[in-house]
Order: structure tokens, then sequence, then C-alpha cells
């Protein structure tokens, strides 16, 4: 890939479009990118790696930040690329999103993200992640191995040379992705980790299964073979288990024997239970028949009793039937008992209301005789209506007079107010308009005041962040070196507690070593052989000292001792390594400082800090006015031409209000005389039209209304007096009927009492209280009837349970005992039985286990080696080998590679005095990418970090080099034709700064561009062309030389 023409629009620090092209350069060949510093030269290589792969580092980052700050509204932020690959050229173009205030109006608008890419054939591919992934298949990398082959950043590539074995490898890690050879190195260790665990778990689980085998009760001559081989378990471990499981098998098969013979014993003593069931349940049924029976003699009493009642309800039926045929008799004269009552009391109701009816007929015809007096007033009343009716139109021309009469008041009064305030109008015009004029003369040199405000804001802005960025460097280094004092501290509290357990360790020793005859002594037991000489009988044993330590204390202090050991050379290692980046942060601390003019203390920082940002507030208090400023004077001649026209139509209106006001007083005079002679003629207690349409209406409705009464009061009349005639025929009627029905209800209380006294009833009462329904005398003889079937069922029940109890049989009793004596041997039988068949299922089931986790156990041992041979060959654990690390080992090779491409410019720049070598890692784990320098003048290898600043630079080139052509190799069929080496140049002198350009220009040779990011003056001599980058206010810009 080579580019061929960049174009940046409102990119980084370029407010406007730059364009750079490449061709001129030849295709090939050394060229320089100069300029101030902040003017954006590495900006160019960020416009490169943007179109492509739409990510950017250095200058500027990404999102908003892309945009310029210099850029005016209507410029558009982009990067276009035009490069060649493998003899075609393609094109892409991309813009981020971003905000950007809008054209018209106030506010802002969002811009989205858009990317395009244009092949040679034509075909435009678009979306932002489609032109990504369209780029990386086509260069056959990515955004990170890009920056890696093209953008060579000497500082980077410094802190690679200088770095020790661990951070190394870390960049290694990252460059060639080695991590999945940790990862390997991990899940080896895992495997090997989780397989160790893993047999420990069955090892105790198989203990623990034999823990749960059930031995039996044994003999009468002591344990069963069973629990004596289960005993073993403790001394001899998991070598026991075979013989235990023999042993557990004869045991199975002796218990399941034991269980058969048990199970004939429970089918007879069942078979028994069920006969002597029968039994009792017979016995129970007489005792319960002879309690019937004891139970229905109790009741003889109560059935006497009911024979009794059956004769009472006799004699109740035979009065009942009699009082029943006089029923139809006694229903007529009460009839006619209430006729008579009701008879009388129509008649007294009536006379009541011939009473009422006579009143109401009086009162009626007086009322009538008052209206007729009032006839001659209302004929009055018509007379005065129909006079008022004939000057209604009159009324009508007075009303249209004083409606001309206010609508002219009304003109006049708003001609007035209009006249005031078209005046006031005019003069708060003509004052704004003063105003104005002398507001835009006052706003003369706003656009230029808002411009060198916002030049200097943006250098405070720049100053803040370098500022910001020493403070946290500082607070790093403060915070670090709060840390080497504390791990110092720690590191003499921890040898003081190494040095103290060591001395508890080495008398510890002493005592032990003296004592062992005693603790030899301590495990002598009678009848077994000493294991120094051999005799079963031991007379006088040595005595075990007070205080002597055992072997496992004097074990728990020497590991207590080499944990301490270990601890403080781990922690000594990490001390040391503080102190270096301690000292390296120090360098840069007072390196960067120094650029910058400050100093390198805490509080002088923080107050710089503090003052430049008061600064910048006080700047932007008045960029905010100044742009304020700006934008009215803008707006200010546009809203002055407005007033000026509003204020030549106020004048205009002020005339024709004052023409309008003049007409209104002239119609108001002829409106109000005209108004004067048509009232004069009209009554005065009626002036308006109105008042004489309401005394129109209160006449017409005052006459209808005395109308109405009127004929109201002669209807009621008439009709009081048809009333009062009927009321008086309706009574003569009733008091016919009243004596009718008194004679008949006479004539039936006498024919009544004379039967009564035939059926032999005393009086009505007697009769009353006899009487019953049929239905009632039904329920009478029904009741009967079941008293009776009651005492023919008791005597027949009695006779029943006498024959039926009258059987011999033996007692529940004595059969209850037999069945308790048979419950008691099935129970001793069945927990026997159930106690084996437990037994046995529970033996048998970890006899099974106990076979299957043996065989796994004996497949886990052979996983174990392989798995534990490969964790220690990968992680560098192998006794009497290297400890290389798998992932270690690969960066080796990586960085030997590395090494002998560098070396190759290096020994070059360095006229054949230095070569770069990897240090022999010593047998230690993360040693392997140390790094020295050999020098051929002393014949001496020394650390990289004794370089001085000028070597230390040729050093990280050759090694950025170096690792260039190693990553482009191992990419396979990349083609990068263009390379930027950024800064660095200053530390040399001019030999060194001649040989370093001559390695560069090697590497153009083959058709190759070779950019060199640079303000040394020196290079400007020797390049010749060059891409000058000049910082001004308004934004950055770019010219070549060539």
């Amino acid at each position: 890939m080579k580019p061929l023409k960049l174009t940046l629009s409102a990119f980084g620090p370029y407010a406007g479009v730059q364009e750079i092209d490449f061709t001129r350069f030849n295709g090939r060949g050394l060229f320089l990118i100069t300029g101030d510093t902040g003017a954006g030269k590495t900006a160019i290589f960020d416009g490169i790696s943007y179109a492509l792969f739409g990510e950017a580092s250095g200058s500027v980052r990404g999102g908003d930040s892309l945009r310029s700050d210099f850029a005016l509204p209507q410029t558009d932020t982009f990067a276009e690329l035009e490069f060649e690959h493998r003899g075609k050229i393609y094109k892409v173009r991309r813009n981020p999103e971003y905000q950007r205030p809008k054209l018209r109006g106030e506010g802002v608008t969002r811009q989205p993200s858009s990317a395009e890419m244009y092949y040679p054939d034509g075909r435009v591919v678009t979306k932002v992640g489609e032109v990504t992934k369209a780029v990386e298949e086509l260069l056959r990398i990515n955004y990170q191995q890009f920056k890696q082959l093209c953008m060579l950043a000497q500082g980077e590539f410094l802190r690679l040379l200088l770095a020790d074995s661990r951070d190394r490898a870390e960049i290694f890690r990252r460059i060639f992705d080695t991590g999945i050879f940790r990862q390997i190195q991990q899940e080896l260790a895992a495997r090997a980790r989780e397989q160790m665990e893993a047999y420990n778990a069955l090892i105790t689980a198989i203990s623990d299964s034999c823990r749960m085998i059930d031995p039996g009760e044994g003999t009468d001559d002591g344990k069963s073979e069973l629990a004596e081989a289960l005993e073993s378990l403790s001394a001899n471990g998991v070598a026991a288990v075979p013989k235990i499981c023999e042993k557990l098998k004869r045991q199975i098969d002796m218990d399941a024997e034991e269980w058969e013979s048990l199970a004939k014993e429970l089918e007879s003593a069942d078979k028994l239970g069920r006969e002597l069931a029968v039994k009792l349940s017979e016995a129970k049924r007489i005792e319960e028949k002879q309690a019937q029976l004891n139970a229905e003699k109790e009741k003889k009493d109560e059935i006497e009793s009911d024979r009794c009642k059956i004769d009472n309800i006799k004699n109740e039926i035979q009065t009942a039937e009699k009082a029943l045929e006089l029923a139809p008799d006694h229903a007529l004269l009460v009839e006619a008992r209430q006729k008579a009552l009701e008879a009388r009391a129509e008649t007294e109701q009536l006379e009541e209301q011939h009473k009422q009816d006579a009143a109401a007929a009086d009162k009626a015809k007086e009322q009538l005789e008052l209206k007729t007096q009032a006839l001659p007033e209302i004929e009055k009343r018509r007379q005065q209506k129909t006079k008022i009716q004939s000057l209604l139109p009159q009324y009508q021309l007075v009303a249209s007079c004083k409606k001309a009469v206010t609508q002219a008041e009304k003109l006049l009064s708003d001609a007035e107010k209009n006249i005031k305030e078209s005046a006031a109008k005019a003069e708060s015009l003509s004052n704004q308009q003063e105003e104005l004029e002398k507001e835009l003369a006052s706003l003369e040199g706003a656009e230029a005041e808002y411009e060198q405000l916002s030049a200097k804001a943006r250098e405070l802005r720049s100053s803040i962040s370098e500022t910001e960025e020493l403070i946290s460097l500082s607070e790093k280094l403060h915070n670090l070196s709060k840390d080497v004092e504390t791990e110092q501290e720690k590191y003499r509290r921890l040898y003081s507690q190494y040095i103290e357990i060591k001395e508890k360790f080495d008398s510890a020793e002493a005592h032990f070593l003296s004592s062992q005859a005693g603790i030899l002594a301590s495990r002598l037991v009678d009848g077994r052989p000493c294991p120094v000489c051999g005799s079963t009988s031991h007379p006088c044993p040595a005595e075990l000292p007070d205080g002597a330590p055992t072997e496992a204390e004097l074990e728990r202090l020497k590991a207590e001792r080499d944990e301490k050991d270990r601890l403080c050379r781990q922690m000594a290692q990490q001390l040391e390594k503080k102190r270096s980046q301690t000292a390296s942060l120090l360098d840069e601390l007072e390196r960067r400082c120094a650029a910058a003019g400050l100093s390198p203390d805490r509080d002088a920082l923080n107050s710089a800090l503090e003052k430049t940002k008061e600064s910048l507030d006080a700047t932007s208090r008045k960029i905010e006015i100044a742009q304020a400023k700006a934008e009215r004077k803008k707006q200010l001649p546009e809203k002055l031409a407005k007033v000026r026209q509003e204020l030549k139509n106020a004048r205009l209106e002020l005339e024709n209000q004052q023409q309008a006001k003049a007409q209104a007083a002239a119609d108001l005079s002829a409106a109000i005389a005209e108004e004067k002679t048509l009232s004069s003629s009209l009554p005065e207690d009626i002036p308006t039209f109105e008042q004489a349409s309401d005394r129109i209406n209160q006449l017409e409705q005052s006459i209808k209304a005395f109308e109405n009464e009127y004929e109201a009061a002669r209807e009621a009349s008439e009709q009081a007096a048809r009333k009062l005639e009927t009321t008086a025929g309706l009574l003569n009627n009733a008091a016919q009927a009243e004596k009718e029905a008194a004679e008949r209800s006479k004539a039936l209380e006498q024919a009544f009492s004379d039967r009564l006294k035939q059926s032999g009833f005393e009086d009505e009462n007697s009769f009353k209280n006899s009487l019953r329904t049929p239905e009632q005398i039904s329920a009478l003889r029904r009741r009967a009837d079941e008293l009776k079937t009651k005492c023919r069922a008791w005597e027949e029940n009695i006779k029943r349970l006498e024959a039926e109890t009258a059987q011999q049989a033996e007692s529940a009793e004595s059969i209850l005992a037999k069945i308790e004596d048979n419950n008691q041997t099935l129970s001793r039988l069945r927990d026997r039985s159930a106690q084996l068949r437990a037994r046995v299922g529970a033996n048998t089931r970890i006899l099974n286990e106990l076979r299957s986790k043996l065989a796994r156990a004996a497949k886990m041992e052979k996983d174990i080696l392989t798995f534990r041979l490969l964790s220690e060959t990968a992680n560098g654990q192998l006794k009497g080998k290297k400890k290389l690390q798998l992932e270690m080992y690969v960066q080796a090779a990586y960085f030997d590679s590395i090494l002998r491409q560098a070396n190759k410019r290096f020994s070059k720049m360095t006229d054949g005095r230095y070569e770069l070598q990897r240090r022999d890692p010593d047998n230690l784990i993360d040693k392997g990418l140390e790094l020295d320098v050999f020098d051929h003048y002393t014949g001496k290898p020394r650390p990289v970090s004794s370089l001085s600043g000028g070597e230390s630079f040729k050093a990280s080139l050759s090694l950025a080099l170096g690792l260039s052509d190693v990553v482009q190799r191992r990419a396979g069929g990349v083609s990068i034709d263009t390379m930027f080496v950024d800064e660095g140049f200053g530390t040399l002198d001019s030999h060194s700064l001649d040989s370093a350009i001559n390695t560069l220009n090697e590497l153009t040779g083959s058709n190759r561009l070779v950019g060199i990011i640079s303000h040394v003056a020196e290079l400007r001599e020797r390049i010749d062309k060059q891409i000058i980058v000049r910082k001004t206010p308004r934004g950055s810009n770019i010219q070549m030389v060539f």
C-alpha cells in the first residue's frame, strides 16, 4: 500500500481543506514532515489511518475531537485517501459523527458518520463497518498491525528497549498474540490440578464408602472378619480396599441366606394372625347383639307411654269430626256478621262525605261572585294596552337614534385612543432607531476581538492538558514513592519475622536431635521388636525430655521458615522493581517539566494549573461576550432597517387617525339632535321602546290571568253542586242495605246456636277449640298408626335379639391375648428381616461403588502422570531442565528474529561497535526476555540502560525497524510500501544523524516511501522532500517542498 493523495477537511488542527500529493515524491525516498510543536505533523499519519480503518491516535483521538475547533459551520469534516496497492488505484473517504453549529438559526446539529470506498472497476462500498472490512480484506492487516508496520514511534520503542523481561513479554503478547500459549500453560496447569484434585476426591470417596459399610453383629467369639478388615483401612489406606471387598461379599451372602430363612417364618406367623382375626370378629359381633338386647329392654316404659297416647288421639279425632260437620253453618254466620259491619261503616262514611260536599259547594259559589265584581277593571286594561301599541313605531325611531349616538361616541373615543397610541409608537420607534445607530457604531472590531480570544483559549487549553498530565505523573510518582516506603517497612517486618522463625527452627532442630532416643522409646510396644536392636522386651526405655518437639512440629517450623524466606525474596524483587519505576517516572517528570518551563514540584504544578484555568475561565467569559457582540453586529443592520420602516408607517397611521376623529365628532352632533326631537312626544313614564314592550306584556298577562281565574271559579261552582247531589243519593241506598244485613245476621245466629247444643258443644268457643281441618285429622290418624307400628317393632326386635344371643363362643379377651403374642413374633421377625434387607442392599451398593471407583482410580493415576509432565514442561517446572515457559519460549524466538534484523542496522549505525543480545535467563522463569548490548570494543555485554541518549535512539530505531520487518514477514502477503518515523532525532550528533538517515535511505531502495516526523533543524538541510506544517490563529496549513 502506497499513498498517492491525502485530503483532510476540518480535521484535527486543520480548519479548511488540505491536500498532500505524495506522487510529487516520485513514489520513493525519504521525505520530512516538519513544523512547530502542536501544529499537526502526526495528524497526517492519523488522517491516513482514519481514512483506512476509522481509527486515529496521537494528535487526535476520535468522535467529536476529530473535527477541527477552527472549522466554519459550513465546512464538512472528512479524510480522503487515494492509494496504490499491487498496481491498482483505490480511494476511500470517511467523515466522523460530530456536532456543528446550525447554518441558520441558533443551536447545533448532528452530522452522522459515513464512509465510501471506490474500487478500480467502479464498484463502491458504503457504510462504516463495511468499508473497514473491505480495507482489512484488501490490505490483509487491521489497524493495530498497520500502526506497528507503518508508524515507528520512537518513544514507544525506547520503552521496549528499556523494559524488563516481564513488561517486554506483555508488549510481545500484544504484538504477536502469544496469549494463546499462556492460556495453554494455564489450561494444562489447571487440568493437572483438576486431575489431582479429582483423584484425591475419589480416594476420599473410597474411604468414605468403606466407612459406610455395615459389618454386622459379629460372632460369639468377637468381631466379624469384615469388621477386622475395616480396622486395617486407617493403617493401610486404599491398599486394604480389595480385601475389604472380598470380606464384604462374604458378609452379603451370609445375610442373604438368613433373610430367606426369616421369610418362611414370617409367612407362618402371618397365616395364624389372619385366623385369629376371623375368630375375634365373630366374638365381637355376638357381644354387640347382647348390648343391643339390653338397650331394647330399657325402652319398655317408653312403649307403655306410647300406648296411652294412641287412646287420646282416638278421642280427639271423634270430636274433630263432629265440629267439621258444623263448619259450613259457622262460615255462613261469620260472613253475615262481616257484611252487617261493612254496611254500617259505609253508611257512616257517606254521611261524612255529604257534609264536606255541602260546605265545598257554598265556598265555590262565593268565589264566583267575587270574580264577577272585577270585570270593569279588566276592560280598562284592554284600552290602555291598545294605546301603547299605537306608539311602538315612534319608540323604534328613538331607539335607532340612541344607537347612532352610542356608535358615534365610540368612534370618537377610539379615534382619540388610537391617536395617543400612534404618537407613542412613533416616538418609541424614533428612540429605537437612534439607539440602534449608536450600538452599531460601538460594535466595530467585534469579529477581530473574538478571533484573537479564541486563539488564546486554544493555547490555554493545550497548556492545561499538558499541566494536568504532569500533575497526574507527579501524583503517580508520589504514590509510588509512598508505596516504596510502605513496602520497605513491610520488608523490614517480614525479615524480622523470618529471623525469629529461623531462630526457633534452629533451636527446635537441635533439641529434636538430642531427644531422638526418647522419641524412639515412646513408640516401643511389648512383644514387638525394637527397630534399633530387635529385642521384643524393653526393660529400661529412654525417657522423652520435657518440651522436646515432635517431628511434625519440627516440619511445621521448617515449612514456616521456608515460607518466610520465600516471601522475603519475593518482596525484595518487587521492591527493587518499584524503585526502578520510581526513578524512571522521576526522569520523565523532570524532562517534561523542563520542556514546558515548569517546576516539577507538585504544589507549583497545581498552582500553575489553577492560574492557567483562571486565565482560561476569564478568557472564556470574554469570548462569550465577544461572540455575543459579533452576533449582535450581524443582526443590527436588518433590525435598523425594519425599525425605520415601522417609524414611517406609524407616522402615516397617526395622520389617518386624526382625520377619523373629526368625522366621528360631526356624526355624534347630528345623532343627538334627532334623538331629542323624536323623544318629546312620548309618555314621560315610558321613555323607551323596551319599557313600552314590557308594559304591553304586563297588561296582556294580567288580562289573561283574570279571564282564566273567572272561568275556573264558574266551573268549580257548577262541579260542587253536581257532586253534592250524587252524595245524597248514595247515602239513602247505604242506609237501606245496612238494615237488611242486620236482620239476616240475627236469624243465622239463632239457627247455629240450636245445632251446637244438638251436637254436644257447650258454646261457640268449645266448637272452635275442637275444630280441625281434614288434613289435621289425617295427620292424627297417621300419628296413631306410627305409634302402633313402633310398639309391634319393639316386641319383634326383642324376640330376634334373644334368639341371636343364645349361641356360645370364646371370649374376645382370650382371642386378643393370642393375637398380641402373634403380633410380637411378627414384629420381631419383620424388624430382623428389614435390618438384613437394608444391610444387604446398602452393602451391595457400596461393593459395586468400590469396584467401580477402584477401576477409575487406576485409570486416573495414568492420566495424572501425563498431564503433570505436560504442565511442568509448558510452565518451566521440570526438575533438572531450564525454567522456560511455553509463551516465553515463543516470545524469545520472535525476539531473536527481531534482534537479528535490528543488529543489521544497529551495527552499521554504531560503526560495528554495538550488538543487541538476549540475556541468558539463568534458569529463572520470568527472565527469558532480558536485553543486553554487547560492546565489541570491550568484549563484554552490559545493560542497554547504560547507553547514552543518542545510542539509545539508534538502538530503539533499529529495534523498531527490526520489529517492523518481523511483523510484516509474519503477516504473510502484506504489501506496505510506506513508513513513518516519529521524533527522536534531536539526541543525535551530526555523524549519528547521517548514519541514521543512511539507514533509512536503504529502506527506500525498493520503491518505498519513508517519512520522518521531526522538528529538528538539521534534517531540513539533509532532506529535500518536505511537508511543512504551519500553525496559525485560524488553524494549521500544509506546504509541500520538493
